[in-house]
């Protein structure tokens, strides 16, 4: 499987993203390759909570990318409940001053 989320948080806006996946076929190998691209705009604040609840034969290899414009916010959790094996890659571009990461 290979997932992509675009999410766009434009200028003072506010938004709150919960990304869960699931696996209910025990049975079946799953190797899950997912982006997720998040822009958050001047003074826009994003949550982005990602749950991942995978059976023992899934594997997952998801990346996170996020671009931050001035005075932003942009919090991220990730939860992880199975799985064979897991990568979580996250890379954040601050493009202006103030910028928050949490």
């Amino acid at each position: 499987m290979n997932p992509r989320h675009l999410i766009i948080a434009e200028n003072n806006s506010e938004s709150y993203v919960i990304e869960h996946s699931i696996s209910l076929d025990v049975k079946k190998q799953l190797i899950i390759n997912s982006l997720a691209e998040i822009v958050v705009g001047e003074n826009a604040h994003v949550s982005f909570y990602k749950i991942q609840s995978e059976n023992q034969n899934s594997s997952q290899l998801h990346n996170t990318f996020s671009t931050q414009g001035k005075k932003s916010v942009f919090d991220t959790c990730t939860v992880t409940i199975g799985s064979d094996w897991v990568r979580n890659n996250l890379e954040i571009a601050h493009y202006g001053e103030s910028c928050e990461t949490h």
